[in-house]
């Protein structure tokens, strides 16, 4: 696991305890509700005292059942939200630092190569597929700026629609992907807090969690 895919792991185990916090107090006002509705004193006639005495039990329940599932709407949901911010900030952090370049990463022999401007087409390819394997972002970046730079002359010999242009193009995107891949990171931790949210108001959609956030955890 990524160190990056950790942070998403621990949101989600914190979100998903508070939401069966929040489901539990839920569950524990309707059986109140219920009970309160079953003992409920008649309102006229002689009422033995044993009936008077079960339905203040489950009128007092149901008071308090009822304050601790507010309470518990009111205050976990704000808390939570905090929490998430602060490890949404240390996940920012980490991969900053993640994709920034790294001087130690820089292949030597491949950089030569590419600055010779020999390689073809498809040599760019297999060099960007050995360094995306390895998780090398600093030479994946610079094997794309030389790619940018090579379908220019590629371009002009052969016509924007030759296949090697096309390669060449491709791995010049690919290059320049590091701050598209921080952002899309990001933007599924947004999405794991929004269905938080969204489920922390709406507690009938609390069960469907797990299938609400699996393919986000699982694509990060």
């Amino acid at each position: 696991m990524s160190k990056s895919k950790n942070y998403m792991v621990k949101a989600e185990a914190i979100a998903r305890d508070v939401l069966a916090k929040i489901q539990k107090a839920n569950a524990d006002l309707s059986a109140a509700e219920q009970c309160r509705k079953e003992n409920r004193a008649p309102r006229t006639g002689m009422v033995d005292a044993e009936v008077m005495a079960k339905a203040a039990r489950a009128e007092a329940d149901y008071v308090e059942a009822k304050a601790a599932y507010e309470k518990c709407r009111r205050e976990l949901p704000a808390t939570t939200l905090s929490s998430l911010s602060a490890i949404r900030r240390d996940l920012s952090v980490a991969l900053g630092d993640e994709y920034s370049a790294d001087p130690s990463a820089i292949d030597a022999h491949t950089l030569e190569l590419l600055k010779c401007g020999i390689l073809r087409s498809d040599e760019y390819v297999r060099l960007m597929n050995r360094a995306m394997a390895k998780g090398n972002d600093t030479m994946a970046r610079i094997i794309g700026k030389y790619a940018a730079t090579a379908v220019e002359d590629m371009e002009n010999r052969y016509g924007p629609a030759d296949q090697r242009v096309m390669e060449l193009r491709a791995i010049a995107l690919q290059g320049d992907s590091s701050a598209d891949a921080m952002g899309e990171k990001l933007g599924a931790f947004d999405a794991l807090v929004e269905a938080f949210q969204t489920s922390a108001g709406n507690t009938a959609m609390i069960p469907d969690w797990e299938s609400l956030t699996g393919p986000i955890i699982e694509a990060f």
